[in-house]
């Protein structure tokens, strides 16, 4: 892996995702990894062909991510999180790591 991006939403501002998710396009990043619905939500309205791996707390075809469990189909793949009390430490953990990460190699 050569190149990184990090980027966090921060503060609640999810109307930035639409315009970081596009950052992430226009850079020709090779995978962008998404935490939560939002982020999610903002790369799959962004690119049909980069690769999105998520990681969400609720149900990915419920949300509209993917077609199927068994056959998420298109550029899209992840998984869903069902942590009952856990859920706060690892959700915390996830934001203090950042929640969207895009990797670049040329």
């Amino acid at each position: 892996m050569q190149h990184a991006d990090r980027l966090s939403v921060g503060e609640g501002q999810y109307n930035r995702l639409p315009s970081l998710a596009a950052h992430f396009v226009e850079q020709h990043v090779d995978l962008i990894v998404t935490f939560g619905f939002p982020a999610t939500q903002a790369a799959k309205s962004a690119t049909s062909t980069i690769p999105i791996v998520f990681i969400t707390g609720g149900d990915p075809v419920n949300f509209g991510l993917v077609a199927s469990l068994n056959r998420p189909g298109g550029n899209i793949t992840g998984m869903n999180l069902m942590l009952g009390a856990l859920g706060p430490n690892v959700i915390g953990v996830a934001r203090d790591r950042n929640v969207v990460l895009s990797i670049q190699s040329n």
